[in-house]
């Protein structure tokens, strides 16, 4: 299937450099279409394991899909509380080319592979008129025919410390692009994520653990095999547990160093 993009609206898009965290943000995006297969009953439950044992607090393993969110809240330490720090505080960044090998997607309404040539054309070209119209006009408009209905405008977050994207629209079509090996369209805001220096990875027996702030403690409980290497790229060092500081003292330096900035 031959795709052509000469659209000259989107001549002038910027492409998304990598990060250097990218080849584990691919491995993550792996593993989530891994557990798409396995809700659809198309996939292996050996490749995810650990989610077929023990499925996170919540999951429902009659979905067909989750969505990105639903899956980064489960597998990357403290990203609620990185949501909650950063709330608000996000930084558009307008219209990218992004590589889609690094973004996190859902398959809940089709999939790639229930699509025929003429309706992956008609999806591909869906999104490029979204992102040419936008351009043109400065407003983004649902009103243009998808596939299998109405498709909305492709809209990712990008937790720009990992180089990792969360699909929030358009999601459907990641996979499309991704099976396809073609640079994706997206309008991106962007967000922070728990700086390095706060937290520690701890090694522990047989698992791992993230703390974070001296204080709480976390288990990874899925993809530790991903998040662990993830993490330690992105600055996180790693203690042992003899190494971790009591909980006292930790909130009784917070206090003296509360009292030192008076």
């Amino acid at each position: 299937m031959s795709i052509r993009y000469d659209n000259p609206h989107l001549s002038h898009v910027v492409t998304e450099p990598h990060s250097r965290l990218t080849p584990w943000s691919q491995q993550l995006v792996r593993r989530k279409y891994a557990l798409d297969a396995w809700f659809s009953k198309s996939g292996k439950p050996d490749d995810v394991r650990e989610f077929v044992a023990r499925p996170p607090s919540g999951w429902v393993q009659t979905w067909r899909t989750i969505s990105p969110w639903t899956f980064v809240r489960a597998v990357l330490p403290f990203f609620d509380v990185a949501e909650k720090e950063y709330s608000g505080k996000g930084t558009e960044r307008g219209v990218l080319w992004l590589e889609p090998s690094v973004v996190v997607g859902e398959s809940g309404r089709w999939r790639a592979s229930a699509l025929n040539d003429e309706e992956r054309q008609q999806a591909l070209e869906c999104c490029e008129r979204q992102i040419a119209q936008f351009l043109e006009i400065g407003e983004w408009s649902s009103k243009v025919g998808g596939t299998r209905g109405l498709d909305p405008h492709p809209r990712c977050l990008h937790i720009e410390p990992l180089g990792l994207y969360l699909a929030n629209e358009g999601k459907n079509r990641v996979a499309l692009y991704q099976e396809l090996k073609l640079p994706m369209p997206a309008d991106v805001w962007s967000s922070e994520y728990i700086a390095p220096q706060r937290m520690a990875l701890i090694e522990r027996d047989d698992e791992w653990a993230v703390q974070l702030d001296d204080r709480e403690i976390r288990t990874i409980r899925y993809c530790a095999d991903i998040i662990v290497p993830m993490l330690a790229a992105y600055g996180v060092a790693t203690l042992q547990p003899q190494q971790l500081k009591a909980p006292e003292t930790n909130v009784l330096r917070r206090v003296l160093r509360s009292l030192a900035k008076r």
